[in-house]
């Protein structure tokens, strides 16, 4: 159970630069490794953003989450960039905001490139042997069938 609104307001009112209605309102305390900012109330750890809709609308339903209207901007505890929705929700905006990530830029996927990936694809539809072309590349031969059968890396080619 979340504590009295006012007694959340009092203490997170501090820790939040409040700027113009339609600017993020970062939060300026501590934050998890995660980018979210926290704020310990009661000896109960919280979220900040969490605890900013919470003080402007007085409730929030255990069972949603409270999302970012505003693009990449985790610590950002303006109410009027946050909404209750659910888990679903949050990851279409994600994908939606280009938050998510693809590709070599994910932390799996630097292994090989897009050229690698293309040229497995390309060279397994032409006809040739995916363990010819996994020795050719330098590459495991069951990431290779992976990405042939498109398996693994869809959005490359």
């Amino acid at each position: 159970m979340l504590p009295d609104p006012a007694l959340v307001k009092e203490r997170i009112t501090p820790y939040i630069d409040q700027r113009g209605p339609d600017e993020c309102w970062p939060w300026t305390a501590s934050c998890c490794p995660g980018g979210y900012g926290k704020i310990k109330i009661k000896q109960k750890t919280y979220s900040a953003h969490r605890l900013a809709h919470y003080a402007a609308h007085g409730w929030i339903d255990a069972n949603l989450n409270v999302n970012h209207t505003c693009i990449g901007n985790r610590p950002c505890c303006n109410p009027a960039h946050l909404y209750q929705g659910t888990q679903r929700q949050n990851i279409l905006d994600m994908h939606a905001q280009r938050r998510w990530v693809y590709g070599e830029n994910h932390h799996a996927g630097k292994r090989h490139s897009y050229a690698v990936v293309t040229a497995v694809r390309e060279r397994a539809t032409a006809g040739e042997s995916v363990p010819a072309i996994a020795r050719d590349l330098g590459i495991p031969l069951g990431t290779a069938y992976d990405y042939a059968r498109g398996r693994s890396r869809k959005y490359a080619a």
